[in-house]
């Protein structure tokens, strides 16, 4: 026995897709930031991953402020490169908590969050290195 569905109008249907692929795209972000963090805990020695991940255990997942000021200085990051300023390549977290060799794959991640463009990311740093 075939199944009968009913008929949506154009406009539902792109209503319940752009929901689905909304939820699909947090689904497939929140996957890429943990294998990102299990291969950066891997890559860490046993002190170092307890020392990180100590420091993560006290931090209090209500407290929303530190997320905040993170956004804002992405924020200010976009628009101070946008004006034409050169932006500098430290621990992209300033938790201290990024492998090297991890920190620049990291710091690419974060400044795409912020807004730049993956292409205008990659040329400068494979022209200046």
């Amino acid at each position: 026995m075939a199944i009968k569905h009913d008929i949506v109008s154009k406009d539902d249907w792109l209503r319940a897709r752009k929901k689905l692929l909304a939820k699909e795209k947090k689904f497939l972000r929140m996957q890429e930031a943990l294998g990102a963090e299990r291969r950066s805990l891997e890559a860490m020695s046993n002190a170092a991953r307890m020392s990180c991940l100590s420091y993560r255990a006290q931090l209090d997942p209500t407290d929303t402020t530190q997320a905040r000021l993170f956004r804002a200085a992405m924020e200010f990051e976009h628009a101070f490169s946008t004006a034409g300023g050169l932006l500098a390549e430290p621990d992209p977290t300033g938790a201290g908590d990024v492998m090297p060799g991890f920190g620049d794959q990291r710091e690419i991640e974060l400044l795409v969050k912020a807004g730049f463009l993956s292409c205008t990311l990659t040329r400068p740093r494979t022209f200046m290195r």
